[in-house]
This record gives structure tokens, C-alpha cells and sequence, in this order.
């Protein structure tokens, strides 16, 4: 992820690796956080794939203290997240 800084952090682009694309893919758009507050740890953001098929699929990432989920297709991925910046 990178962040940046206006008045508060912002989420300026996201890295996502997959299977297909393990070395990842960089999304600078169609990606919308809804939350970032980093004093109360809590991060939402949802991503659009605009071209079917095409990787990476869209997704929903939820984060609430140090547990996150991320949301794509049919699957709910629970892991640890880690606020280190």
C-alpha cells in the first residue's frame, strides 16, 4: 500500500499479488476507501474490476484492529494485518 498525507493518511495505491500474478498488480484505480482512520486501526476498501476476467478479481479488504478479512468471489480470507508504516 501506499499512503499519503493531506491532512490525514490517504491510500494512494495498492499492490495485490495472485496466483496469476505473483509478482503483483498495481492498482492506482477503481479501488474506494471507505475508512482509514489509523488512530482507531480501522481500514475499508473495496475494488472494482472493471475488465471481466482480468486479475486481479474485486475484492472487499476490512480491517479492524489487528484482524483482517478480505472478501473475493465466494471466499472470506481471515489473517493477521499489521499497521507498521
Amino acid at each position: 500500500m501506499e499512503i499519503g498525507h493531506v491532512d490525514q493518511p490517504v491510500v494512494a495505491s495498492l499492490k495485490v499479488s495472485t496466483p496469476r500474478a505473483p509478482a503483483g498488480v498495481l492498482l492506482r484505480e477503481h479501488f474506494k476507501t471507505e475508512v482509514f482512520d489509523t488512530e482507531a486501526r480501522i481500514l475499508k476498501i473495496r475494488f472494482e474490476q472493471q475488465t471481466p476476467g482480468q486479475e486481479p478479481a474485486s475484492f472487499t479488504l476490512d480491517v479492524d484492529g489487528n484482524e483482517g478479512s478480505l472478501a473475493i468471489d465466494d471466499r472470506l480470507i481471515k489473517a493477521p494485518f499489521g499497521w507498521e508504516m
